[in-house]
């Protein structure tokens, strides 16, 4: 019986072995698998001459970077395996940047890439709408509306962030109001001046410093809500199904409501 099972086994695997080997040859016959080690190079390097306002990039799988600029020019550097259908220009007062990147998987690859952008010191909206990639801000932006599939988000100041992602860590050192809906990722946020509206399927919500100036929700299926410190004016609506909720000196006649609510997880207000 024992050797009966090991031989549906070995033919299981033996199965997969050839059906994987099969699907390998097809992506080799089809240029869709580099089996050369392949590392990113620069690829774009432009100074924008043009003045704008607005920032908008869509990508399928690169990194986006915004840096501040040391010599208060504009510089657009695109870091890529291989040559892509590569777009950038300045219309309608928005710096366009538009990326089709020609995909192949990679057997042994040194993968970095990204696209840079150096700005002068002001605000910025921001627009990015990508497949996969990091995307990172050191530079204050007044609105921003990301649409990603999966990849961390950075960002240093906004004003009013706007964030749409499947997967991906999600970090902000400062913010005035936030919208987040995410299916997994943590979220981690320094400081809130205005509000905000979470809500994410699996991942831990940590705040630092929260100050509302209007009814908020968080909303968390799997995951803890760690609040560090607050204003005095918010009142703390907060339930959990499968997980404890302690709250320090919850103000039921607040000015603002904060509705937190858990399927599982714990809820921390200090």
């Amino acid at each position: 019986m024992v050797n009966k099972i090991i031989k549906i086994l070995l033919i299981i695997l033996l199965t997969i072995l050839v059906v994987g080997l099969i699907a390998v040859f097809v992506l080799l016959l089809n240029n869709k698998i580099d089996l050369n080690i392949s590392q990113s190079k620069l690829i774009y390097d432009e100074i924008i001459t043009e003045s704008f306002n607005n920032i908008q990039v869509s990508t399928k799988s690169l990194d986006i970077k915004l840096i501040k600029s040391n010599d208060l020019k504009t510089n657009v550097k695109v870091y890529d395996r291989n040559d892509s259908e590569l777009s950038v220009k300045v219309e309608d007062n928005t710096l366009k940047i538009e990326n089709e990147r020609h995909t192949s998987w990679c057997f042994l690859c040194f993968d970095e890439s990204k696209v840079v952008i150096s700005l002068p010191e002001k605000e910025y909206d921001l627009v990015v709408n990508a497949t996969s990639g990091d995307i990172e801000s050191q530079v204050d932006l007044n609105n921003a509306t990301i649409v990603t599939t999966s990849g961390d988000i950075d960002f240093t100041k906004v004003n009013e962030l706007v964030l749409t992602v499947t997967s991906g860590d999600i970090e902000i050192n400062e913010v005035n109001s936030i919208t987040i809906t995410s299916t997994s990722g943590d979220v981690e946020i320094g400081k809130v001046n205005n509000s905000l509206n979470i809500e994410t399927t699996s991942g831990d919500i940590d705040i630092d410093n929260l100050t509302i100036m209007k009814d908020s929700d968080i909303k968390v299926k799997s995951g803890d809500v760690t609040i560090n410190k607050t204003a005095d004016n918010i009142y703390y609506n907060a339930t959990s199904t499968s997980g404890d909720v302690k709250i320090t000196n919850n103000n039921r006649h607040a000015d603002y409501e904060l509705k937190i609510d858990t399927k599982s997880g714990d809820i921390k207000v200090k």
